[in-house]
């Protein structure tokens, strides 16, 4: 027997597999999408906060934004992995605030 050739059942789980991977390709890039509108809304509150002398710290802020989304996510999502997530894209949108106005220096 050719183990060359696929066996049907094979092709069509593949074909099944590569139609799921291109629903992952536009959903990966939706949320990059997403996060880069983000990382805008981020800069534009520092930039306000910054121009008004206000204090940055977050931490109260962040900590809203971790309960909601956990609520949101019905248990479908673990609190913990909801907070890493949403704390690097947080993060994020902080570093490149910084290193814009450092830019702009």
């Amino acid at each position: 027997m050719d183990e060359s050739a696929e066996k049907p059942i094979f092709t069509a789980m593949n074909y099944q597999i590569d139609e799921h991977r291109e629903k992952i390709d536009q959903l990966d890039s939706d949320i990059l999408n997403l996060i880069l509108k983000r990382v805008k809304e981020t800069g534009e509150i520092l930039t306000l906060k910054a121009k008004a002398g206000a204090p940055t710290d977050t931490r109260q802020r962040e900590e809203e934004i971790f309960e909601r989304l956990i609520k949101e996510s019905g248990g479908a999502i673990q609190a913990d992995s909801i907070r890493v997530i949403w704390q690097v894209i947080i993060s994020m949108g902080k570093a490149e605030f910084q290193r814009r106005s450092e830019s702009e220096i």
